[in-house]
């Protein structure tokens, strides 16, 4: 449900949207709002990932946030968790990253829907994710970074939080690890005051 400026309520609604193939009842993650279309006049948009309740199948979509007309929609990635959005690689176009229940993480182009790349955790059976990222500059380069936590579904897989460079290149993983991993959204800060940035994360 959505409140305007007016303080009338609205309800989005992805009936209709959702793919009759899917084998269980579909539901919304948390969504990320940004401007996506290029037009500014218009106010921004509304990017949603969705899955069904045994994680077998979900959608990326992308809404006017005004008419809450679907712009676009990839059904690659399998159980999407919350998107984040911003320009990744400073080419002008934002990018909608998402973590999937397939084990890749997806870099999907926010005006059209295409997939620009997608990158593979690792091959464990019990690994699952990745899971929220944040996209920060976390070295200083002057290139964003994406950061995101592994998990397990079992206890026997040890996740990692992993960052990568904008181009799906590995840029480090984490010495620590944590039994069935890190699900939540990693924070980033220069806590000592040596302008080197920390990466937070709480593991499961």
């Amino acid at each position: 449900m959505i409140k305007n400026k007016k303080g009338e309520f609205g309800v989005i609604s992805l009936i209709g949207l959702l793919s009759s193939s899917t084998t269980s009842t579909d539901f919304w993650d948390e969504t990320a709002i940004a401007e996506i279309d290029g037009n500014v006049s218009d106010g921004q948009e509304i990017i949603v990932a969705t899955s069904n309740s045994d994680y077998t199948d979900g959608r990326v979509y992308a809404l006017d946030g005004d008419t809450n007309t679907q712009l676009w929609s990839n059904n690659e990635p399998n159980a999407s968790e919350p998107p984040s959005v911003d320009d990744v690689d400073g080419d002008g176009t934002k990018e909608v990253i998402v973590g999937s229940h397939d084990k890749y993480l997806y870099n999907i182009n926010s005006r059209t829907g295409a997939k620009n790349w997608k990158y593979q955790i690792n091959n464990h059976p019990h690994a699952i994710g990745p899971y929220r990222s944040t996209i920060f500059d976390i070295n200083n380069d002057g290139s964003k970074e994406i950061v995101f936590g592994e998990a397990g579904d079992d206890g026997s897989f040890n996740g990692r939080v992993v960052a990568l460079k904008s181009n799906s290149s590995l840029l480090w993983n984490s010495s620590t690890t944590a039994v069935q991993g890190f699900q939540t959204i990693p924070a980033v800060a220069d806590l000592n005051g040596d302008n080197d940035y920390e990466v937070i994360n709480n593991d499961f």
